[in-house]
């Protein structure tokens, strides 16, 4: 294949990877709560100055600036999202590389 076709391709990889791990990401905005909950767990299981949990009874989790709980909400939807899409952007990183080998 000359250059430009393989520059083509690529590109179209890219973007279906990009689409697979958007759908992912959107995935991960309603699933949320539920992941976030996974995430901090271990923390809110570690007794620290004799007090178990978070929230208001137990250790805080705080956030420090104005935007910085849906950059948070944000974050865990692309982590979401990417391990949900793992198999769409693998696959198309696989079906670009292979024909190579």
């Amino acid at each position: 294949m000359p250059l430009m076709e393989h520059l083509r391709e690529l590109r179209n990889r890219l973007v279906k990877s990009v689409l697979g791990i958007i759908l992912g990401m959107v995935v991960g905005w309603f699933l949320y709560a539920r992941a976030f909950n996974f995430i901090t767990g271990p923390f809110c299981r570690v007794p620290i100055q004799d007090t178990v949990g978070c929230g208001p009874n137990g250790h805080p989790l705080v956030v420090t600036g104005v935007f910085d709980p849906f950059f948070v909400k944000l974050k865990v939807a692309f982590v979401v999202g990417i391990i949900v899409s793992f198999p769409i952007w693998f696959y198309q990183f696989w079906a670009f590389i292979a024909p190579g080998l």
